[in-house]
């Protein structure tokens, strides 16, 4: 209790200590909710800092990757403000020039745009859809989004016609975390620890989380299968089953642990699980296609009701991505065919150089400027923030 006590007390502290900052110190400013956003803001605020440009970095993790980042030619300040009533606070009593994030429902939930004003920018951490894989009004209260690729222009200005809202400034961005991994897929092919050269085929398990995905749903029988089969298993939670059904972590490793095939991994923030892996299972998670367009394997998904978290999603009439791509960057196995995995797998992993073409040509009709996305979104960032002077 005294720990947690001492916690709020510091994050508090940290708080004041930010806000009395003077406005020009605090010209840029990002958010960060923990690890999980930190692959997203990083090569953003790592470009900025090379530029010269003195960041201000907000974390509800004290142990946030962020706060390491720094650069000779300018400051990079982190503040670590929790996610409780100092960090409500600091965001209604904000000054900023310009704020990013990769943290959405602003303005709808308890997390407020400042009474003070600022430009505000949402980046993406997942390469997911903007109308079925998020709340309806999600980014209704951004000034500017940052977009992965044609189909989030196009699902932003659909939503803004239908409920006659204010146009956001949409910016061709591409998606840092694939620039990121593409170049660790470089490494790890220049290292010629390439895992396709071993006899046994290892095979990555990353669903998404909730009720409807494959670990509450199926996992254990999933896990069991591929171990029989002669497979080695990596199983690699959501964060969010981690941290919300830590008994079915628990259940599947105390079950698979001592398997000398099977590994789980807890480190989402880590890619080398993605590096020595042959191929993906998945259902609706953005991870799938962060792992196909980064490292040009393929995924199978395990057919299960679709992850919807806006009901009113079919209001805009387009594909979600996550459904169109399937078939561009794996196959669909349905739920009841769960014993055929073995050859859904040898199936998938023979197509070879077919594979990898279809998958590099969906890569390109999705995703906007591949390997230049930090330095775009750095470029306007300042943009915004030399116009407030």
């Amino acid at each position: 209790m005294m720990r947690v006590v001492a916690s709020v007390i510091t994050q508090w502290k940290n708080a004041f200590k930010f806000n009395s900052l003077p406005k020009k110190s605090k010209r840029i400013v990002f958010y960060s909710e923990g690890k999980p956003s930190s692959p997203h803001l990083g090569p953003l605020i790592q470009e900025l800092i090379n530029r010269g440009r003195d960041v201000q970095i907000l974390m509800s993790e004290q142990t946030d990757p962020l706060a390491n980042l720094t650069s000779p030619k300018a400051r990079v300040t982190s503040h670590w403000i929790g996610s409780g009533t100092a960090r409500t606070w600091v965001y209604s009593s904000l000054e900023s020039s310009v704020f990013i994030t990769t943290t959405p429902d602003i303005e709808t939930m308890h997390l407020k745009r400042s009474k003070h004003g600022g430009y505000y920018i949402y980046t993406h951490h997942s390469m997911i859809s903007m109308h079925m894989g998020y709340r309806s009004e999600a980014f209704d209260y951004f000034d500017a989004v940052f977009c992965t690729g044609p189909y989030q222009i196009e699902e932003t200005r659909a939503r803004e016609s239908r409920y006659n809202l204010r146009k956001k400034k949409l910016v061709k961005l591409g998606y840092c975390q694939l620039d990121t991994l593409r170049t660790s897929n470089k490494k790890h092919v220049a290292d010629s620890t390439d895992n396709n050269q071993k006899s046994t085929k290892t095979v990555l398990l990353a669903p998404t989380w909730g009720e409807n995905s494959i670990l509450p749903m199926c996992g254990e029988k999933v896990i069991n299968i591929l171990l029989e089969s002669g497979y080695q298993v990596i199983t690699r939670p959501h964060p969010e089953t981690t941290r919300k059904s830590p008994e079915l972590i628990r259940r599947i490793n105390e079950r698979f642990g001592s398997h000398d095939r099977f590994k789980l991994d807890l480190c989402t923030t880590n890619d080398l699980s993605m590096q020595i892996s042959n191929l993906m299972i998945s259902d609706w998670s953005g991870v799938a296609m962060e792992y196909a367009y980064g490292f040009e394997k393929p995924v199978l998904f395990i057919d299960l009701p679709r992850k919807v978290n806006n009901p009113a999603y079919l209001e805009i009439d387009i594909e979600p991505i996550e459904v169109s791509v399937r078939n561009e960057i794996g196959n669909v196995l349905e739920l009841r065919n769960i014993d055929c995995i073995p050859n859904a797998i040898s199936n998938l992993l023979s197509t070879g150089n077919e594979r990898i073409g279809k998958i590099r040509a969906s890569r390109d009709l999705r995703v906007f400027n591949q390997g230049a996305s930090a330095s775009i979104g750095a470029e306007f960032i300042e943009k915004i923030a030399d116009e407030d002077q």
